[in-house]
C-alpha cells in the first residue's frame, strides 16, 4: 500500500511543480495548506524540528589563525608567545612568518561563566577575515564570525581533537596509554569525525544517531533525515536500530538534485529504463539495486519539484524554499525563476568566487522546505554535511588567494545562514558546526603548514551558548610539557587535544534528542572522559 501511495504522492508533486510553473496553484489552489497533512507520514517521537550542519574544512585547517591570543604586545605576553612561535609576521621581508598584526587581529573577549565543565577566559582575537562583508543592495552587512560571536551565537571549541582516552605527553611519549592511531593522517582523521571515534566503523555518528532517536530511521515520506551537498559523507551512515537496516541518505551538488542525464519526458529510452526498474526481479542483489535506484531518482524528482515551486512569481507565498537575504555575488537575484547568482567575497580588493556558499544556501532552502506545512515534508530531525576544501597548506598559506580567501569564504558563508535561519524562523532549531581532520603546526614549514593533532572549531546557533571558549586554549608553546596546565605540545607545535571529538560530538548529539544509552552506543569511547556534555549547547 505505501507503495502506491509514493506514487500517486510524487505524480501529485510533479503535477503540482508543473501547475506552479504555469503561474496557476497561487489563485485555484489557497488551500494548500492541507499538503501537511496529506502527504507526510510522520514517524518519529518529535513534534519539534531541529537539524545539525556540519562543515568540513577539509585539508587540515591552521585553525590557530582562526582563533588567536590578542591580550597585550608586551613581551612575554600570550600574543608575543604566539607571534614568536608562528615565526614572527607575514611580511614582504619575512615571508615564511605566519603570524598576525596585533592591530588587524579582530578583538574578543571570553569569559568562564561555568556554563561549561572547562572553559578559557581572556582577550583573544579573530583572523581579520571574520568582519562583517558589504552586499550587493548596500543594506546591513552580512554579519562575520566575529559579530556571530559577540551576538552570542557563535561559541569556539578549544584544542579539539581525536582522543581514545586524556593523554599526557609523558603517557603518549612511553606508550603508557592508548593514542589514536596516525592523529596526522588526512584519510584516518576523516573516518575519527564521521565515526565519532573507532577507526574500524562503517557508519557515522549522525546516522546512527538518527537511527537510534526515529523509529525507521525517518521521519517523513519525502526527503531522507541526512543529506550531503559535497559527495559521499560516511557521517550519514547508520542503521536503524535493533536492524541492519540502513538509514535513507542522499547526496546532492550544491546547487540541488542532479538529473538522471539523457533520460526524461516520454520517449522510448526513458520508457525502457522505467521497465527495467519496475520488473520483479529473483536476485536479492537485483532487488537491492532496483530499490535504491527508484529510491534515489524518486528523492531527486522530489528535490527538484520543491525547490523550483514558485517560480514563475512573485507572491509573498510561493517559493517554498525562497531565501531572500542579500549577499555580494556576482548578479542580482532572480525571484521569477528562482536563479540565484553566484556568491563572491573581496580580500585586498579583489573578488573571489565563494565556493562553500552555494552548498550552505541550498541547505537554507531545504531547511524552509522542511519546516513549511504545505510543501508536506514535515520533517523533525535533519543532518547537512557541506565541504569547503583546500586548507592543505604546505605552502603559500598566506596569499589573498589562500587561507585568506578561506577564511573569507567561511566567515561570508556562515553569516549569510544565520540570516536565513533568522528569516525563516529557524534560528534556534538549526545548529552548525566545524570539522577537520586535524590542527596544523604552530611553526611554519617554509611558506605553509604542515600536520599537527588538535584545532579550534566552532558551533553556531541560536540555541548556542555563545561568546564563549570551551575547553582550554592552549599556551602557544612549541615543545610544550606543563602537566599543571594540561599543556603539551611536541617540537613543532604539534598540540595534544584536551578535548576529544567524542565530547565535542555528543554534546551535539544530546542536543538533537539523543539519550545517554543512544550516546553511549553511538561514542564507546566516551565513558573514558569526565565530561560527556561540555555545556556549548542549551
Amino acid at each position: 500500500m505505501k507503495e502506491i501511495n509514493d506514487k500517486h504522492r510524487r505524480s501529485f508533486l510533479r503535477k503540482l511543480g508543473y501547475t506552479f510553473a504555469a503561474g496557476g496553484a497561487a489563485s485555484v489552489m489557497p488551500q494548500m495548506n492541507f499538503l501537511g497533512q496529506a502527504l507526510a507520514a510522520q514517524k518519529g517521537q518529535f513534534t519539534d524540528y531541529k537539524a545539525i550542519v556540519r562543515l568540513e574544512l577539509n585539508g587540515g585547517c591552521d585553525s590557530f589563525s582562526m582563533l588567536m591570543p590578542r591580550d597585550s604586545m608586551a613581551s612575554g605576553s600570550h600574543y608575543d608567545t604566539y607571534l614568536n612561535t608562528r615565526g614572527g609576521l607575514y611580511t614582504q621581508v619575512n615571508a615564511t612568518g605566519i603570524g598576525y598584526d596585533y592591530s588587524e587581529i579582530l578583538p574578543v573577549t571570553a569569559v568562564a561563566d561555568g556554563s561549561g565543565p572547562v572553559m578559557t577566559a581572556g582577550d583573544y582575537g579573530l583572523n581579520p577575515e571574520f568582519k562583517d562583508r558589504p552586499h550587493n543592495n548596500g543594506s546591513i552587512p552580512t554579519p562575520g564570525l566575529q559579530s556571530l560571536y559577540n551576538q552570542g551565537d557563535l561559541a569556539f571549541l578549544a584544542n579539539t581533537g581525536s582522543l581514545i582516552e586524556p593523554i599526557t605527553k609523558f603517557e603518549y611519549e612511553n606508550e603508557i596509554k592508548r593514542a589514536p592511531r596516525a592523529p596526522g593522517s588526512h584519510s584516518d582523521q576523516r573516518i575519527v569525525w564521521d565515526t565519532g571515534g573507532p577507526l574500524n566503523r562503517q557508519v557515522g555518528w549522525a546516522g546512527s544517531m538518527i537511527g537510534q532517536i526515529l523509529d525507521a530511521g525517518v521521519d517523513n515520506t519525502v526527503f531522507p533525515a541526512c543529506i550531503s551537498l559535497y559527495g559521499n559523507s560516511r557521517l550519514n551512515y547508520g542503521q536503524i536500530a535493533g536492524t541492519n537496516t540502513p538509514v535513507p541518505s542522499y547526496i546532492l551538488s550544491g546547487g540541488g538534485a542532479i538529473p538522471l542525464r539523457y533520460f526524461g519526458g516520454n520517449n522510448a529510452k526513458t520508457q525502457a529504463l522505467n521497465d527495467l526498474y519496475t520488473e520483479n526481479y529473483f536476485s536479492i542483489f537485483s532487488q537491492g539495486y532496483k530499490k535504491s535506484f527508484n529510491q534515489a531518482r524518486d528523492y531527486a524528482e522530489d528535490f527538484t519539484t520543491l525547490l523550483n515551486q514558485g517560480a514563475g512569481s512573485t507572491s509573498p507565498g510561493d517559493g517554498w524554499g525562497r531565501i531572500n537575504v542579500p549577499y555580494q555575488s556576482s548578479g542580482t537575484f532572480d525571484p521569477v525563476n528562482n536563479r540565484y547568482p553566484v556568491a563572491q567575497v573581496t580580500v585586498d580588493g579583489t573578488n573571489y568566487e565563494n565556493r562553500v556558499f552555494e552548498q550552505l544556501q541550498t541547505v537554507a532552502r531545504l531547511i524552509k522546505i522542511s519546516r513549511n506545512p504545505a510543501a508536506g515534508v514535515n520533517a523533525k530531525r535533519q543532518v547537512y554535511v557541506v565541504t569547503l576544501p583546500d586548507f592543505d597548506t604546505h605552502f603559500d598559506q598566506m596569499r589573498n588567494d589562500g587561507f585568506f580567501r578561506l577564511m573569507a569564504s567561511i566567515s561570508q558563508a556562515v553569516g549569510y545562514f544565520s540570516e536565513a535561519m533568522k528569516e525563516i524562523g529557524a534560528e534556534n532549531e538549526v545548529t552548525l558546526f566545524t570539522s577537520s581532520e586535524f590542527g596544523r603546526t604552530l611553526s611554519p614549514n617554509g611558506t605553509g603548514t604542515d600536520h599537527a593533532w588538535g584545532g579550534v572549531h566552532f558551533a553556531m546557533g541560536g540555541a548556542v551558548n555563545g561568546g564563549k571558549i570551551y575547553g582550554r586554549y592552549p599556551n602557544m608553546i612549541a615543545d610544550a610539557n606543563n602537566d599543571a596546565e594540561m599543556d603539551w605540545s611536541f617540537g613543532r607545535g604539534q598540540y595534544i587535544p584536551t578535548t576529544s571529538i567524542e565530547q565535542m560530538s555528543a554534546t551535539i548529539a544530546k542536543w538533537m534528542g539523543a539519550d545517554s544509552s543512544h550516546i553511549q552506543t553511538i561514542f564507546p569511547n566516551l565513558t573514558h572522559f569526565n565530561d560527556s556534555d561540555l555545556g556549548f549547547m542549551s
